[in-house]
């Protein structure tokens, strides 16, 4: 027996008792840490405050290619078209019912998008690879992403590029799939050549 006429197996068990519920208060804990975490992951509840935001601004937002890639769109395209460089799917492609392929695609990230100036409709898209970004291991298009454009018939067009970027490299066909192409606006059939931007 101990001082407090308490045995030490008594102290023993109450021990046992007191570290238990400790477990159990960490656990409970634990599980509503994950809770909030799920909760903000979903959108529903959670409002981060500045101390848990962990993000900075993007060192590049495109490479030195890219961007000379997208001077050479605006110099010879952006009177009739919008050219926006590196759009995720998910916001010019909506799913019609089932959202299963939608969301295995949405995140998807393209490097330009050519939007009509009219009513600001995508009609193509642009990935370029160049081997100074590591795509040189990139053989071929994400599958899902080539057929999600060929359900919405939007044209994609791959411009691998090793050196120097010249236009005459460029140009031509991405002048062959616009300059044909055709609209349909107010139910009128028209060419993009025929569309005057007001």
């Amino acid at each position: 027996m101990s001082m407090c006429g308490i045995s030490t197996q008594e102290i023993a068990i109450i021990s046992i008792i007191i570290v238990s519920v400790l477990i159990l208060l960490f656990i409970v804990s634990l599980s509503k840490s994950i809770s909030t975490e799920k909760k903000s992951i979903d959108g529903k509840t959670k409002t981060f405050n500045v101390e848990e935001a962990n993000i900075k601004i993007k060192e590049k937002f495109l490479f030195q290619k890219e961007i000379k890639v997208l001077d050479i769109f605006v110099k010879n395209f952006s009177t009739k078209y919008l050219i926006v460089p590196k759009v995720a799917l998910k916001n010019f492609i909506a799913p019609k019912s089932s959202k299963i392929f939608f969301n295995s695609i949405s995140g998807k990230i393209v490097d330009f998008v050519f939007f009509d100036k009219i009513n600001l409709n995508p009609v193509l898209v642009v990935d370029i690879f160049d081997n100074t970004m590591g795509d040189e291991s990139i053989k071929e298009i994400d599958k899902d992403l080539v057929t999600a454009l060929k359900v919405v018939s939007l044209p994609l067009i791959s411009i691998q590029i090793k050196d120097d970027i010249l236009e005459k490299d460029i140009l031509p066909e991405i002048t062959s799939i616009l300059e044909p192409a055709v609209k349909s606006i107010n139910g009128e059939i028209k060419t993009v050549e025929d569309l005057k931007i007001i």
